[in-house]
């Protein structure tokens, strides 16, 4: 039998107890936004699909048959639903590595910001460029990479949430891996220091191009509410792991930010209809 630590606040749900419901969704809401958000780059992207992945997770949580925890289930249902997504605003661009490799050669400059100013951005320009090399890969590399890399699922886990077997998850892994570690390899200061990108030197290029007023935004929130430390991941401290790893897995966790709680009461309170098919 699977050692679920959830079981018994499923059980709640199931028997219709608004409460229960509200503490899982409160759970997982900032996980499945990590998921999310780090596919389709775009915050706004992001919070759309992580709303309407909770409305399946709830209605759907009937039909749960404890074939695994609960949180692979979720993440299933997370990854089925962001697979078929529509292509996100950053998407349509159809990144490549090379062309992410040309524009931080050419974006890189002496910033004339403050050391302060320099502590908020430099994260940001971090984050965003992680983003844009995930999207240089195709999407079910890319979940893979999101899976095995940065979440740092086990091999089995990932592959069932994928479905697909084990030895296919390990070949998508491995993949997207090689590609990501070879080109930060050679062009990111923070992988090799000998690299010319640095991240502050790209500060003003991306304030010009507005790139990261949204991650800016989230970022105030993160200081004003610790929820987003639900977002992260354990990890295995006797894993050894790449230094291209650490990059993706020191950005920030950014919160879910809708009030999808207060909406979702409102659901449960409607007399028309009830999220939960329970008696």
């Amino acid at each position: 039998m699977i050692d679920d630590p959830d079981i018994s606040l499923l059980d709640e749900c199931l028997k219709g107890n608004p409460g229960s419901l509200e503490k899982l969704i409160y759970n997982y809401q900032n996980k499945i936004f990590s998921l999310s958000h780090q596919f389709l780059w775009s915050i706004e992207d992001a919070e759309d699909a992580t709303q309407e992945i909770l409305v399946k997770v709830i209605t759907k949580l009937s039909t749960f048959r404890k074939e695994s925890k609960l949180s692979t289930w979720i993440y299933r249902i997370s990854v089925n639903h962001l697979i078929d997504y529509r292509k996100s605003k950053q998407e349509d661009y159809k990144l490549n590595f090379e062309y992410i490799k040309n524009e931080i050669h050419n974006t890189q400059g002496i910033p004339k910001s403050t050391d302060e100013e320099k502590a908020i951005y430099a994260p940001l320009v971090r984050t965003s460029c992680t983003y844009a090399m995930l999207l240089c890969l195709r999407r079910p590399y890319r979940l893979a990479f999101i899976l095995g890399s940065i979440f740092h699922l086990k091999s089995e886990e990932a592959a069932w949430i994928l479905q697909v077997n084990a030895e296919t998850f390990r070949k998508r892994l491995s993949r997207s891996r090689t590609r990501m570690n070879q080109f930060m390899t050679e062009n990111c200061g923070l992988v090799k220091s000998a690299n010319l990108c640095r991240c502050e030197n790209r500060i003003d290029y991306a304030l010009s191009r507005n790139n990261l007023k949204s991650l800016l935004e989230a970022s105030r929130s993160l200081q004003s509410s610790k929820e987003w430390r639900l977002a992260e991941e354990s990890l295995d401290a006797s894993e050894d792991l790449l230094e291209m790893e650490k990059v993706f897995r020191n950005n920030p966790k950014y919160p879910f930010r809708k009030s999808f709680i207060h909406e979702l009461k409102v659901l449960i309170e409607s007399k028309k209809n009830s999220i939960l098919e329970i008696n």
